[in-house]
């Protein structure tokens, strides 16, 4: 199955239905800005709006939760749950504004792929097995050899680039790798550990070139010009000066402010 929501525009019932108000902002008095131009933040939103298109984003969040209940609520009542396999997963998630919300950006409208951007939420339903949070690292190669692997095609599975999680969904192992690995085609490579988040960034490329601004435009291709796809229409194609590197366990202690979280960055908010 797959839902499009919440996919921007974020015009959950509040912003359509009479009387309706957002219900993680209920007293908001201003406009709905339910596709925000994909920018920087600053000198675009106030705090404020920027902060109710957050409360538009969980709500529509919210409503496609409610859908997808139906339908396990649905396999319950045919008796099917317990014989289902399933995964829950996310492609990416959504920078909203200044600080940890988004690093300053508005939308995906940058190849940085900082935590709100690459933090995907990742849920199994494995028949048999006893539901708990798992501290460990996972990525969207893995959904593929999990399902081999739950399949019994284990021989497949194991000459994948990903990990089949079953191991770890039944508790054999308390992790399958020690870091994450992300990035921004062309643009970026990220290594996540639980400690740190480094950002190396491998654009080298000469700002002027006409190739990115195709790319900003959303008209370059990585068939066309394989070294300047954006991925978004609309997205600037240009990275920051500096690597970055990130105290994760400082900034999760909150002994140290997300716009002073990090290492390497100067003179931009990070």
């Amino acid at each position: 199955m797959d839902s499009f929501d919440p996919h921007e525009p974020w015009d959950p019932p509040s912003v359509w239905e009479p009387g309706v108000k957002c219900p993680y902002d209920p007293d908001y008095d201003g406009m709905d800005i339910i596709n925000p131009v994909p920018t920087v933040a600053d000198y675009y939103l106030t705090e404020r709006e920027a902060h109710h298109i957050r409360m538009l984003y969980a709500e529509k969040v919210t409503m496609v939760d409610r859908w997808l209940g139906k339908v396990l609520d649905r396999l319950k009542e045919l008796e099917l749950y317990q014989d289902f396999f399933i995964i829950f997963v996310s492609d990416h998630g959504q920078p909203l504004g200044n600080d940890e919300h988004g690093h300053g950006i508005m939308r995906k409208c940058r190849p940085w792929p900082y935590e709100e951007l690459v933090h995907i939420p990742f849920i199994v339903h494995y028949p048999g097995a006893c539901h708990r949070r798992i501290p460990a690292f996972v990525q969207t190669v893995d959904v593929a050899p999990t399902i081999l692997d739950f399949l019994g095609m284990t021989d497949v599975a194991g000459n994948m680039q990903g990990k089949s999680l079953v191991p770890l969904i039944h508790g054999e192992v308390d992790r399958l790798r020690d870091c994450a690995i992300a990035g921004y085609y062309n643009f970026s490579w990220s290594i996540i550990t639980d400690d740190w988040s480094y950002i190396h960034w491998i654009d080298g490329k000469d700002q002027g070139d006409p190739r990115k601004s195709m790319a900003a435009l959303g008209l370059a291709s990585m068939e066309e010009n394989p070294e300047v796809w954006t991925c978004a229409a609309g997205s600037l194609a240009e990275t920051p000066e500096e690597n970055e590197l990130y105290d994760r366990i400082r900034q999760k202690k909150g002994s140290v402010p997300a716009e002073e979280s990090l290492a390497a960055t100067t003179g931009r908010r990070t």
